[in-house]
């Protein structure tokens, strides 16, 4: 493999990292919860309707993707799918605050349906910003990816720890923050047009030629 030395990467790639790590450290800290708060003297469900509700949530997660990347890639746009689905997710985390199976059931559908919209478009508009410099796409998912583990990471332990000690809507709450916090590297960053990159290689191209 050759070593690729002073890579240049667009200042957006941090803004989407962090943006990523974010939405992570909320998603993961949320599944934290999810089951402890289910079988908890709030909701009082038993271990096994637990997690047969939590199996369906995890395998809805898949199929909303799919979802979410037509809509971002042919309809709305990746930009404004990644907004929609942080904030159909906070709404989602804060829908769990209300102490009942309706709060559940609301919270599970509007964060699975958020996350399917968030995370094919946020991978798709990352991809975008190595058009033209394929050579540092493995590079730039490196950092996008490690941004991924460290928000899982800690999302876990502060969240789950945070719920645990303080209250389960105290963690809810955080997690919806924290989403809404997500969506600001998003905004401060452009909208990226795959078709004005390839336009941009081709006309370097040819004054190179010329």
């Amino acid at each position: 493999m050759q070593s690729i030395k002073n890579q240049s990467h667009n200042k957006y790639t941090v803004l989407y990292a962090i943006s990523k790590m974010f939405e992570r450290f909320s998603f993961y800290g949320i599944r934290s919860l999810i089951v402890l708060y289910m079988i908890s003297e709030v909701l009082k469900m038993s271990k096994e309707e637990a997690f047969y509700v939590y199996g369906l949530f995890a395998a809805s997660i898949f199929f909303s993707q799919i979802i979410g990347a037509i809509l971002g890639d042919l309809i709305i746009g990746n930009k404004k799918a990644i907004i929609i689905g942080g904030f159909i997710q906070s709404l989602g985390a804060f829908s769990f605050c209300i102490p009942s199976i309706n709060g559940l059931y609301m919270g599970l559908l509007l964060v699975a349906f958020g996350s399917g919209l968030y995370s094919p478009n946020m991978i798709s508009n990352f991809g975008k910003l190595y058009l033209n410099k394929t050579k540092l796409l493995d590079a730039g998912f490196t950092i996008f990816h490690l941004s991924v583990n460290l928000g899982a990471f800690f999302g876990v332990a502060c969240i789950g720890y945070v719920g645990d000690k303080y209250g389960w809507n105290t963690g809810f709450i955080i997690a919806g923050i924290i989403l809404l916090f997500s969506l600001l590297p998003i905004l401060f960053s452009k909208d990226i047009k795959p078709e004005q990159m390839v336009n941009s290689k081709a006309n370097n191209r040819q004054i190179i030629i010329n």
